[in-house]
């Protein structure tokens, strides 16, 4: 009978939540517990030496790598004196690992270095790296500095007439490795191929030339113990080097954090036991005997006795069920009948759909129906196609799951005929006669693409023939550039040579534009603020101009294409004039070059200031005005900005130029 089976289930599943949980913590806990701790300390671990390889990477061979042969390149034109000093103190300031740089020369002997080693000039260094081939960055093995008292390496870089020495602290990098155990019983190191330790999170074993057992570099996952404890060792190793990060990972929080666990896991077990227990009863004695009332009745509805009704005598929890069970059976022939007209609906949509539409098994992708557009589109007729499966259409492989996981699916089909065409097809599920399938409308793409293909390739081919005239104009005003500055170098009239220093300070800003459209991956705009920086960085140079004398800040932004010359002789005009008259000899004036967007004007206004705190322009040439000024103005008005001179009353010259956006630009 329905109500003593309820009853015997009912019994089954009180007594099972009663005594399931105590059951499944007892038999499971311990080893879930351990593996998931297991799991998440070598996580840590690994996470830990990843970070300890990024730094050891980042700070003692990719930052060498990089570091040395731009000093090298540098420092090979640059003479002995205050200004080889001052490269090489602006090298080491953001660099805290380097704990000095020294140049020597092609024969070896010291031709600056900083901080003062005590390395005279002239004095011949033996380095303790191995001279490598030029353009090669090499190492030496860790080694004790008696100049530093501490334990170092060194990075060398090796250029035809000199070469470059960095000494690099082992002992700072140690420091930073102590920052990244992930617990005070663990411990992390960097060794060298002999397993001797180049840095450690414990200083002292580096300093003891302590070394790492073989056996336990080899990758993977390793167990050790000493007196300190238990350890889990991972090791990987560094690439670009010879080296090896190691981190040695406490068991004892492990075993300790699972008998804390344990004991918490084994309370909970009994709690729950003794709830469920409270639970099984109330329940029985509550909804056992009314739910095998409504259990009858619910069987009688599903033979077909849809004039049963459940009585309403039960308790109000089973109240809304019975209820619902009553209107259920009420709507079951309404929403029967409903089905069927819906079915209708549905198949003459499908059949009268001018796009192909197949209808998929779910399972195994065999087509189970097609509409008369899908098999004029494939080639087959009604019990041909209905032998096939998506595979058998499907010439790029895709098979069953391919398409039960796709909303949108583009792939290739293949017609009757062999012919392969491109496809996008949106495949909906959907279900009927308790069978899932697959609703597939096909929408043939093969023309687009090859039209898209075509506009792709004709696309690139005038991008890369725009790049080759800019790369080509770049290289003529180069020329033009440098035949300008030869010129200027043997011209005995100061006044000439001046003018064709200002000539050849335009053709560079025309220059520096044509260079970075063509390096830009959109052609069509330059970054303003990469061009401005790269242009005021090049007229400090001309002009002798310490760079910490000129404070330039630049926003990003874009500058269409038939603005950046103008925007580039403009700002060249100005910066000279404020390197110029700003920063004469002999006195210590600054210049402030600033380009950003306008925060209170017009949305798209740009601002570019450039001002000195220097003696100025002198009344003259302000007043009267030069071709420079001129040529300013006239730029100004190309640029459709405004340009505005001021003399502050602290002194100097301030000049500001607005104008608006590159996106307005356009628009005109």
């Amino acid at each position: 009978m329905p109500g003593g089976s309820v009853r015997r289930r009912m019994i089954i599943i009180l007594t099972t939540i009663g005594t399931l949980p105590f059951v499944v913590f007892a038999a499971a806990f311990m080893a879930v517990v351990g593996e998931r701790l297991d799991e998440f300390s070598e996580t840590v671990s690994s996470a830990a030496l990843e970070a300890v390889i990024a730094t050891a990477r980042e700070r003692a061979i990719e930052g060498p790598r990089r570091d040395l042969p731009s000093l090298l390149l540098q420092a090979t034109d640059e003479p002995d004196g205050s200004r080889l000093i001052a490269l090489l103190r602006d090298t080491l300031a953001p660099r805290p690992e380097y704990l000095a740089l020294i140049v020597l020369d092609g024969a070896g002997r010291v031709v600056a270095s900083y901080p003062d080693t005590g390395l005279a000039p002239g004095y011949v260094y033996r380095a303790k790296a191995a001279r490598a081939a030029p353009g090669v960055t090499a190492f030496s093995p860790p080694f004790q500095s008696d100049t530093f008292g501490r334990t170092v390496i060194e990075a060398a870089y090796a250029g035809e007439r000199r070469s470059v020495i960095a000494i690099i602290d082992l002992e700072w990098l140690s420091a930073k490795l102590y920052l990244a155990t992930a617990s005070p019983q663990d411990r992390v190191g960097i060794v060298w191929l002999d397993g001797r330790y180049l840095a450690s999170s414990d200083p002292s074993r580096m300093r003891s030339g302590e070394r790492v057992d073989a056996r336990l570099l080899g990758g993977g996952t390793a167990s050790y113990a000493d007196e300190r404890g238990e350890y889990r060792v991972l090791s990987e190793p560094i690439h670009g080097s010879d080296w090896r990060g190691v981190y040695f990972r406490s068991i004892a929080p492990i075993r300790e954090s699972v008998a804390v666990f344990s004991l918490r896991i084994v309370m909970l077990g009994l709690v729950s036991f003794a709830l469920a227990g409270l639970i099984a009863y109330l329940a029985w004695r509550r909804f056992l005997t009314p739910l095998t009332a409504l259990t009858r009745k619910i069987a009688a509805i599903a033979e077909g006795r849809y004039d049963e009704r459940l009585e309403l005598d039960v308790p109000e929890e089973l109240m809304d069920m019975a209820r619902g069970i009553n209107s259920m059976a009420e709507s079951i022939e309404r929403r029967g009948a409903a089905l069927e007209r819906s079915e209708r609906r549905y198949r003459m949509t499908f059949e009268r759909n001018a796009v192909p539409a197949l209808l998929l098994s779910a399972g195994d992708a065999s087509i189970r129906d097609a509409n008369p557009a899908a098999l004029e589109y494939y080639g087959y007729a009604p019990e041909g196609i209905g032998r096939l499966s998506i595979a058998d259409l499907d010439a790029v492989g895709r098979g069953a799951a391919a398409y039960a996981a796709a909303d949108r699916l583009n792939t290739r089909h293949r017609l009757s005929s062999g012919e392969i065409r491109d496809v996008v097809l949106y495949v909906s599920p959907l279900e009927l006669d308790d069978e899932e399938l697959l609703h597939v409308l096909v929408f043939d793409v093969t023309d687009q693409r090859l039209a898209e293909e075509r506009s792709v390739a004709a696309l690139e081919e005038k991008t890369l023939l725009l790049r080759e005239v800019y790369h080509r104009v770049k290289n003529n005003l180069q020329v033009i550039s440098s035949l300008l500055s030869m010129q200027a170098s043997l011209a005995a009239d100061r006044s000439v040579s001046t003018a064709l220093q200002g000539a050849q300070d335009r053709v560079f800003a025309m220059s520096l534009a044509h260079e970075i459209v063509y390096q830009m991956p959109d052609i069509s705009s330059v970054d303003a603020g990469d061009y401005a920086a790269r242009l005021v960085a090049y007229l400090a140079d001309e002009y002798k101009v310490p760079r910490d004398r000129v404070d330039a800040s630049f926003e990003p932004m874009p500058l269409d294409l038939e603005r950046a010359v103008p925007f580039g002789l403009l700002l060249g005009e100005i910066v000279s004039n404020a390197l110029k008259y700003g920063t004469p000899p002999g006195t210590d004036g600054a210049v402030r070059v600033s380009l950003a967007a306008e925060r209170a004007g017009p949305a798209g206004a740009v601002r570019l200031v450039v001002e000195d705190d220097g003696p100025g322009l002198p009344p003259e040439v302000a007043d009267k005005g030069s071709l420079g000024i001129s040529l300013i103005a006239g730029l100004a008005d190309q640029l459709r900005g405004v340009v505005a001179w001021e003399r502050p009353a602290a002194g100097g010259t301030r000049v500001t130029v607005r104008f608006g956006s590159a996106d307005e630009g356009k628009a005109r």
